[in-house]
C-alpha cells in the first residue's frame, strides 16, 4: 500500500470522527423536537438555537466512554466546564462528553495526519526524527483548539450581552410601564429582539421556558446571570431582588438601571476610541511607513547613482 493511500485513510477517517462530534453536539431527539415546535407555534419565532435535547443514535456512547478517559475526575471541575459551555451557547446535556471527545479525536487526527503529510510530502526536506516532535506539536494543538474556541466563544456572546443590554433595559421598561408583568415583558422583550440581539434574546426566551417550567422568577433571574457572567446582569438581578423586597417601583428601577447601563457603554466605546491611536502605531509603523520612505527615497538614489555613473 502506498504512502499516498495510507495519508488518505487517514484524513477519511480524521474527517469521520470530526463529522461524528459535529452530529452528535447537534442532534436531538424526538421529544425536544416536539417542545422546539410547541414553543415556535406559541411564540410565532423559531428557537432553533437553544439546544435542549441529549444527542441519542450509535456515536453517544463513544463520547461518554471518551469523556470517562480523558475528562475531568473532580466534580468542581466539571462543574465549572458545563457552566462554561452553557456560557459558550451549548445547552446540551452531554456537551461536556461531547468537548473532551472532541478534543481527543482533534489531537489524535492532527496528529496522524502530520505524522503521515510530512514524510510524503516534504520530499525528503525534513529529517524523520523530526517528525514526531511534529506529530506531537499538533496533537497539542488539536487538543487546545476547542478551548480555545469555546473561550472566544464566550468572551463573543458576553460583549454581544454586554452591549445589547441597555436595549433590552429600554424595552422592558416600555412593557412594564405598559402593564405587562416583569416575566411577560422579558419573553416579549426576547421575541423582539431575537433578529436585532439573538444571543440576548435567547436568555431571555430560557427565563420564560424555566419559569413556565415551574421555577421562581428569581431562580430564574439567577440562573439568568450565571449563564451570561456579565456584571451588568448580576447588577439588574440584585436590584430586581431588592426592588421586590422592598416593594419599590419597578418601573422606576429600571429606568434608573437603564441609563447607568447606556452610560457605561458610551464609556466603553470612549475608551476603545481613545485606544486606536495608540494600537495603530504597530501598523503604521510596519506597514505603511516603509512604503512611505520607499516611495520617497527611490528617485533620490536614483539621481545619485545616475550623477556617481556620470561623473565616473
Amino acid at each position: 500500500m502506498s504512502t499516498e493511500l495510507i495519508f488518505l485513510v487517514l484524513v477519511f477517517f480524521s474527517v469521520v470522527l470530526l463529522a461524528a462530534g459535529l452530529v452528535a453536539a447537534f442532534q436531538r431527539d424526538a421529544v425536544s423536537q416536539r417542545m422546539e415546535r410547541e414553543f415556535t407555534s406559541a411564540a410565532g419565532r423559531s428557537a432553533s438555537s437553544l439546544l435542549y435535547g441529549a444527542p441519542t443514535g450509535r456515536f453517544s456512547s463513544v463520547w461518554g466512554k471518551l469523556e470517562r478517559f480523558a475528562g475531568a475526575k473532580d466534580d468542581k471541575d466539571k462543574t465549572t466546564l458545563r457552566l462554561n459551555l452553557i456560557r459558550a451557547g451549548y445547552y446540551n446535556p452531554r456537551a461536556v462528553e461531547i468537548y473532551y471527545g472532541l478534543r481527543i479525536a482533534m489531537a489524535i487526527g492532527f496528529a496522524l495526519m502530520v505524522t503521515v503529510a510530512v514524510p510524503t510530502f516534504s520530499g525528503g526536506l525534513i529529517p524523520l526524527n523530526i517528525v514526531p516532535v511534529v506529530g506531537i506539536a499538533f496533537a497539542g494543538l488539536g487538543y487546545i483548539l476547542p478551548l480555545a474556541y469555546i473561550t472566544r466563544r464566550i468572551k463573543g456572546r458576553q460583549l454581544s450581552v454586554r452591549e445589547s443590554f441597555p436595549d433590552g433595559l429600554d424595552m422592558m421598561l416600555i412593557c412594564v410601564e405598559a402593564g405587562l408583568g416583569l416575566g411577560a415583558a422579558m419573553e416579549r422583550v426576547g421575541l423582539e429582539l431575537e433578529v436585532a440581539h439573538p444571543v440576548l434574546s435567547e436568555h431571555f426566551k430560557l427565563i420564560g421556558l424555566e419559569t413556565r417550567a415551574g421555577k421562581s422568577r428569581g431562580e430564574a433571574l439567577k440562573n439568568f446571570a450565571n449563564r451570561t457572567g456579565v456584571d451588568e446582569v448580576h447588577s439588574l438581578v440584585t436590584l430586581l431582588h431588592q426592588s421586590q423586597q422592598l416593594g419599590t417601583n419597578m418601573a422606576e428601577s429600571l429606568r434608573v438601571h437603564a441609563f447607568e447601563m447606556r452610560a457605561k457603554r458610551l464609556l466603553r466605546a470612549e475608551e476603545r476610541a481613545n485606544k486606536l491611536p495608540v494600537k495603530i502605531v504597530l501598523p503604521l509603523g510596519f506597514g505603511i511607513l516603509p512604503c512611505l520612505l520607499i516611495v520617497i527615497f527611490t528617485p533620490i538614489l536614483i539621481r545619485i547613482f545616475h550623477a556617481m555613473g556620470a561623473t565616473g
